[in-house]
């Protein structure tokens, strides 16, 4: 394990526990750990037996509000409800309207139909995959 990370491992070969990043004496985090204006993300150590290899992901329950607006993965652009973006803390990061995916889906279906030349089109659907990747698949579907 990577100094500086302290954890609570299981017996078995197939659990997973937790890490989380040591902070140092003077409040903050080590070189090894990681901060966000919350704090250090807790990481999960997952072993697998088959391989006998370690691997760290961010857990998904501890991940701050701007990770949501950065990861296309999880950002759902508009479509995030009043009470979703309270708790998470981007409540004025966005535009004040809220839209349904299906409302956005519509409008970029729009767009798409504007362009003429494939090549257009692709660069079009391209960006959105890397802006948001939910409503790409929603638009394709």
């Amino acid at each position: 394990m990577a100094p500086g990370l302290r954890a609570d491992f299981g017996e078995e070969c197939s659990t997973s526990s937790v890490a989380t990043p040591v902070p140092s004496t003077n409040g903050t985090m080590n070189q090894n750990g990681q901060m966000d204006r919350l704090g250090a993300r807790p990481l999960i150590r997952r072993q697998s037996c088959a391989q006998g290899t370690e691997s760290f992901s961010v857990v998904p329950s501890q991940v701050s509000g701007m990770d949501y607006l950065r990861d296309p993965k999880l950002f759902k652009g508009m479509a995030f409800s009043l009470e979703e973006r309270q708790t998470l803390g981007i409540h004025g990061l966005l535009p004040p309207r809220i839209k349904t995916q299906e409302e956005m889906a519509e409008h970029s279906m729009r767009n798409l139909r504007r362009f003429q030349d494939p090549l257009n089109k692709y660069m079009y659907m391209i960006e959105l995959l890397e802006r948001n990747e939910k409503l790409f698949y929603k638009v394709l579907s």
